[in-house]
């Protein structure tokens, strides 16, 4: 297909377009007195203020200036892995330091090179400025970030009873009002492997009850391989009558051949069987071997497909999977014994290193998992609950890990003034760095300059009650994490851009009338 380029300026200016567009529908949200977006769909129509959720909801007809969303897009959506917050302040940091690098006068590479020198001040001057999480702390976290009190009542509350490293998922409640509980489970990083197995799609995952699970270190490399477990999963009686056991399983596996996943989804498809394939490797592997109480083949176990029988298969009260984590929730019988394997085997591990190894993994899969289920009256209302409920998790958990700093902007305030040099890069992010504040004042209906005239050095502006409070004092905190993030994100997302010289997209075919 034919390609249409555009050059320097004409380039620039249009995917800026597509900048701006998502910089404002984002940046119009950010604060306490941040308004909503509605977002269509025929589906699950949602009105949210979640950053992330609204960027990539945007796509454009024109595809240059779709190009300047999808930077926005990534940028927002790295943070939101990175943090589970922060998202909003990232796509207004990236808006702005976008446009200030665009509008400077230096050739690109010379001011790249100096606004990541002047991001790397700003990071070491962040990390002087954050504080250690308290109880406390947590309850205002979770309150910033869900904006709602039951929300913040039930996170805290998991975080005293479940710890630090707390595992929460977030799911609909049947009824009209919210609530939790703490379960055992077991969390790991793989996800399924075929967006094709999702059968929740407002949540993007996969969701299985009481379901079995089969288990295997080898690689499963052809169709052959497959005969085995349908056989078990279908057997047949004397007279060849064939009667399933299940229409569903959970295959764990190293690996798995692209032609093999195929048949898998084809059936799964065209729905007649529930497959869900995840990959996982090393310990992991017999770790959710051993949580869901099946017999991996392998060498180790001495099982082979050849001889698999039913017995060898595990089993959950409940899997739910994403294409980054999996959460399973077993018996509490096959958790409890697993664990105590793992704990006798690191008893008799001399080798420290291993020994800590294996008491982790044994306090891992003994763990406990928050589980809050968001109710109300309407599905709108729902939705945009649940949205906060886990940007105030994430919050939470990124405030744990890194600690905590001002909120409302005023961090990324105090490190722009304490920029002090003269480089090109430190005047870019002097600027930049004030955008989130000058935008929460902006939602809040006042005037920025006016508000700043009134600050005391000690003070910053709490932008829901229209007052100068000591920040930390007030609660109004953020994460560390998260503004590391935006700032890191923004940084390497605009730094990239302003090296852009050419965009080249399919060239566009007139339809004929």
């Amino acid at each position: 297909m034919a390609k249409d380029l555009r050059f320097e300026k004409e380039a620039i200016t249009e995917m800026l377009r597509g900048i701006d567009i998502v910089g404002n529908a984002v940046g119009g949200t950010l604060g306490p007195k941040g308004r909503n977006v509605y977002i269509d769909d025929p589906m699950f129509p949602k009105v949210i203020n979640d950053g992330a959720t609204i960027a990539q909801n945007i796509e454009l007809a024109d595809p240059f200036q779709n190009m300047g969303v999808k930077i926005l897009k990534n940028t927002s959506g790295q943070t939101n892995d990175n943090a589970g917050d922060g998202t909003t302040t990232t796509a207004v940091l990236t808006q702005a330091l976008i446009h200030a690098c665009v509008e400077r006068p230096e050739n690109p590479i010379q001011v790249r090179d100096s606004v990541r020198i002047a991001a790397k001040k700003a990071l070491e001057l962040l990390n002087t400025m954050k504080t250690p999480v308290s109880t406390s702390d947590i309850e205002r976290v979770a309150r910033i970030s869900s904006e709602n009190e039951e929300l913040t009542k039930m996170i805290t509350e998991i975080i005293k009873k479940i710890g630090k490293k707390a595992v929460i998922t977030i799911e609909d409640s049947r009824t009209f009002s919210s609530s939790y509980e703490i379960v055992s489970g077991y969390e790991t990083i793989w996800g399924f492997l075929s967006p094709y197995f999702i059968n929740d799609p407002k949540d993007q995952r996969l969701v299985y009850e009481d379901v079995p699970v089969f288990v295997s270190e080898k690689k499963i490399s052809n169709v052959i391989d497959l005969d085995p477990i349908l056989k078990v999963l279908v057997p047949s009686d004397e007279q060849g009558n064939h009667s399933p056991r299940t229409n569903t399983l959970v295959i764990v596996c190293e690996d798995i051949d692209p032609a093999v996943l195929g048949i898998l989804v084809a059936n799964h498809v065209q729905k007649r069987f529930n497959f869900a394939v995840i990959r996982a490797t090393g310990d992991a592997l017999k770790d959710i071997a051993g949580v869901c109480g099946a017999t991996a083949v392998s060498d180790e176990t001495g099982v082979s497909l050849q001889k698999l029988e039913w017995k060898h298969f595990g089993k959950v009260k409940k899997i739910i999977s994403t294409a980054k984590k999996t959460l399973f929730v077993p018996t509490l019988a096959n958790a409890i014994d697993y664990g105590h394997v793992l704990a006798e085997k690191a008893k008799a591990e001399k080798n420290e290193y291993l020994k800590k190894q294996l008491i982790e993994r044994a306090a891992k899969v003994e763990g406990a998992i928050g589980v809050i289920r968001i109710g109300a009256a309407t599905d709108f209302e729902r939705e945009n609950l649940k949205y906060k409920a886990e940007d105030a998790v994430k919050a939470v958990l990124s405030a744990l890990e890194e600690g905590i700093v001002e909120g409302g902007g005023m961090t990324l305030f105090r490190i722009s003034e304490k920029l002090s040099g003269n480089s090109v890069g430190e005047q870019i992010m002097r600027s930049v760095l004030k955008s989130p504040l000058r935008k929460i004042i902006e939602n809040s209906g006042k005037d920025y300059a006016d508000i700043l005239r009134g600050m005391k050095a000690d003070q910053g502006y709490d932008a829901k009650n229209d007052k100068y409070v000591n920040m930390i004092s007030a609660g109004i905190i953020d994460p560390a994490k998260v503004e590391r993030c935006a700032i890191e994100n923004s940084v390497s997302a605009a730094t990239e851009f302003i090296t852009s010289f050419c965009a080249i997209s399919d060239e566009k075919i007139e339809q004929e009338k």
